[in-house]
């Protein structure tokens, strides 16, 4: 494995003279995946002058109107994002199009994705431990997506699984090594945020085609 610095140092390579539209599609993608994000909801006490049943009602509809946006539409801008960052890794033409190419192939994205997300709900009942491991055993779902949408599920999983195999802390040290620069863009109210990410984003996916180096099994037939 490579060290960090020069994970970082491929990712700022790729990211010159092409960081437009690297924040385009981080700015997109980030728009279209974060409407599925958290959702709070308050089910104590009964609203003034609202009954308690319509209320639970609308945050029941809403939280699965949520579910659905996730599954069915950021989880396939996530893999077409992926896709986008290997292609500004292997110096390939860039598009923000990229994002939308596996609308086509909803059918498996969405079926291993909720199958990662299952995995990793199911080690968060256990404990907090045992869900923080499942996500990092899982993270190169996407990635591994994007390279080939048609793989089976468990097998994505397990290939998933079995490369973050003794690499889970570095990936862990790896975003955490990120924290200075995230404090500094929080210190410019967010806004340098948008260079970051992509610089992130560019890193992990380095990090990725540093874990599947010379394994040919992990890509799809062309």
């Amino acid at each position: 494995m490579r060290s960090f610095y020069e994970l970082k140092q491929e990712a700022q390579a790729a990211l010159r003279g092409n960081w437009g539209i690297a924040i385009g599609a981080s700015l997109l993608a980030s728009l279209l995946g974060g409407a599925s994000g958290g959702l709070t909801l308050n089910l104590g006490g009964e609203s003034e002058g609202v009954p308690n049943g319509p209320v639970i009602a609308i945050m029941v509809v809403s939280a699965l109107s949520t579910l659905a946006f996730s599954l069915f539409v950021s989880s396939l801008i996530n893999v077409g994002y992926r896709r986008f960052q290997l292609n500004l890794l292997e110096g390939r033409p860039l598009s923000v199009s990229t994002l939308f190419e596996y609308f086509s192939y909803w059918g498996s994205v969405v079926r291993t994705v909720a199958l990662q997300t299952l995995h990793i709900f199911v080690g968060t009942l256990l404990l907090f431990i045992p869900g923080l491991i499942a996500s990092y055993n899982y993270a190169m779902v996407p990635y591994l997506l994007a390279e080939d949408p048609t793989r089976p599920s468990k097998e994505t999983l397990a290939l998933s699984k079995r490369l973050m195999y003794g690499h889970r802390f570095e990936y862990f040290c790896l975003s955490l090594s990120f924290f200075g620069w995230a404090l500094l863009c929080v210190l410019t109210l967010g806004i340098g945020f948008i260079w970051l990410y992509p610089y992130m984003e560019a890193t992990n996916a380095a990090f990725y085609r540093e874990l599947t180096a010379g394994t040919t099994t992990f890509y799809a037939e062309d």
